[in-house]
């Protein structure tokens, strides 16, 4: 009844924690919770709630993604009210790991080991208007964000899974942002045909630059 069988918190508090652990490392949250409310939750005890709570999302997610891409017909967005423009973007980064868990993977480093593994990561939100300078404004509040440890196939059904949910289907237009890797495409053009593909700023950027570059050298050889 008190939902504190097999531990000895109580889902306020456990909620509290996962919470405050989405913000700092463990210890730090420790301290935090009982300087704001008086209550004592070691460290240790802050890793084992929020990795049970995430554990919980995680297989609640993963049920939903099978069912989903098991039963399609029966797949019915969550949002129903239709948006002008609907934003989706996700990216790759490394993510420091224990040594069991990078075990045996190829990395960066001299010996030629790896410390991270790939963290798939992505954001989808939603735009009514603009500004006075004619700029997309995103709509307050309306950011929802995933993120998995997992190969793009899966991660592609992530994505399509969390877009479903937040109306994809009612949007009046769709548009994947991403860096411009070839994985990245590949899902918006499986799962969100006839979507507005855009390269990131920063990324045009650097893109842009590296063609310059290659440009210039080839133009100073000829004139060499």
């Amino acid at each position: 009844m008190l939902g504190i069988v097999g531990t000895s918190f109580t889902p306020g508090v456990r909620r509290a924690v996962a919470k405050l652990a989405t913000l700092e490392a463990f210890v730090p949250t420790s301290e935090l919770l009982f300087e704001l409310c008086g209550i004592n939750v070691s460290g240790k005890d802050t890793d084992r709630i929020s990795e049970a709570i995430g554990e919980n999302i995680r297989t609640e997610s993963d049920a939903r993604i099978k069912e989903i891409f098991d039963h399609p017909d029966n797949a019915a967005p969550a949002e129903t009210n239709r948006v002008p423009i609907m934003y989706i973007e996700y990216d790759g980064t490394g993510v420091p790991m224990k040594k069991s868990e990078t075990e045996g993977r190829a990395g960066k480093q001299e010996d030629g080991s790896s410390k991270t593994r790939e963290m798939k990561v992505g954001c989808i939100f939603t735009q009514h208007g603009i500004d006075e300078d004619r700029r997309p404004v995103r709509d307050k509040s309306s950011t929802s964000y995933f993120a998995a440890i997992e190969q793009s196939d899966d991660f592609g059904k992530r994505v399509y899974a969390e877009a479903l949910r937040r109306g994809v289907m009612v949007a009046e237009r769709v548009v994947i942002v991403g860096d411009g890797a070839k994985w990245i495409w590949n899902i918006a053009d499986l799962h969100f045909p006839g979507a507005v593909q855009i390269v990131d700023l920063y990324h045009a950027k650097e893109h842009l630059s590296k063609l310059l570059k290659e440009i210039t050298s080839l133009a100073e050889e000829e004139c060499g």
